[in-house]
């Protein structure tokens, strides 16, 4: 077998050295086999929603209020569009989502992204589930464990 450039020498198992000491080396993240996308978790009601996200090594959390209306009064929980394509428009293009929070309001965000990715020509992984309000300390440990269980 030849010596690949760039993977290393080839072996007859098709594993790569494992390194001095009985340690693997480092791989190429060019050659992953694991998925490397990231994941955004989103959590909404007719009021705000809390989008967390990975920056970097740490985690960013923004709350976005829903806006009042053109007469002054709070957004209608029974007619949260608005809310919804702003919350959808302000959403990381590259990430996979987690959409959690009450049915109605998260099926219209749901339903939302995947047509602004359809019109985007984009696909990406995006999951819903039913959730009460949560702390941010514990959407940032759900964001954590799903970004985990996706490797």
């Amino acid at each position: 077998m030849a010596d690949d450039p760039v993977r290393g020498p080839a072996h007859a198992s098709g594993t790569k050295d494992p390194g001095k000491n009985g340690h693997r080396p480092r791989e190429d993240p060019m050659f992953r086999t694991l998925p490397t996308a990231t994941r955004t978790l989103v959590w909404i009601d007719a009021r705000e929603a809390i989008v967390v996200s990975w920056l970097e090594d740490r985690a960013q959390v923004e709350r976005l209020a829903a806006s009042p209306s053109d007469s002054g009064e709070a957004t209608c929980p029974d007619d949260p569009t608005r809310f919804v394509d702003e919350v959808a428009e302000h959403l990381p293009l590259d990430d996979d989502l987690l959409i959690l929070g009450p049915s109605p309001i998260r099926d219209r965000l749901e339903l939302r992204v995947h047509e602004l990715d359809k019109h985007r020509r984009h696909r990406r992984a995006i999951a819903a589930s039913s959730s009460a309000p949560q702390a941010q300390r514990q959407l940032l440990a759900q964001l954590r464990h799903s970004q985990e269980a996706s490797r």
